[in-house]
């Protein structure tokens, strides 16, 4: 068991991830899962209102810039909206 708040850094050496909040397990699923279902993207800002239009999950500010974290969403039409996406990371490719 690790725990971090930086999933990004080991997330080549993780099989299972698992969020707690308040002692409480709130989210759990396979990294593989998590590749594959999540998909968090760094939004060109012209590009904002398109990528809410998507249903976001979540949305934060890193940078000046919106991020935005999809559950589900079809990656082909959310590569558009960004210079920078990654499974589960705003990492550049």
């Amino acid at each position: 068991m690790v725990t971090t708040h930086q999933v990004e850094e080991i997330q080549n050496v993780l099989t299972d991830v698992m969020f707690i909040h308040r002692g409480r397990i709130v989210f759990g699923c396979s990294m593989e899962e998590l590749e594959s279902r999540y998909l968090e993207v760094m939004v060109n800002p012209e590009k904002v209102a398109a990528a809410r239009a998507l249903k976001p999950m979540h949305e934060r500010q890193v940078l000046g810039r919106s991020v935005l974290l999809f559950d589900a969403v079809d990656r082909q039409q959310s590569r558009h909206l960004a210079k920078c996406a990654h499974p589960a990371s705003p990492t550049c490719l």
